[in-house]
Parts: structure tokens; sequence; C-alpha cells
């Protein structure tokens, strides 16, 4: 019993982090602002610091 209460622990805390998650405000993904942004300079400068 003890293996069943391994995952369920780790379900709870999946579920906790994704209702944390809506909370906060997500930060913009980096490939759909270079693709909004025809500011071809923050594409190098990105891929310079990844």
């Amino acid at each position: 019993m003890s293996s069943i209460e391994t995952p369920t622990l780790k379900i709870e805390t999946d579920t906790e982090r994704v209702v944390l998650r809506p909370q906060r405000p997500p930060p913009p993904p980096p490939p759909s602002s270079a693709q909004s942004e025809p500011s071809s300079s923050i594409e190098p400068k990105r891929s310079s610091s990844e």
C-alpha cells in the first residue's frame, strides 16, 4: 500500500502546482515572441543567451 501512497502524493503536488501556475502570469514563449516581433535583433540575442 505504501507504493500507492507515493504516486498519490506526486499527483497532489502536480495538481497544486497546476493550480498555482495559472495564478501567476506565464512568461511569453521565445519562439512566439520572435515570430510576432519582426525585430531580428532579439532572435540572435535570445539564441546566444540560451
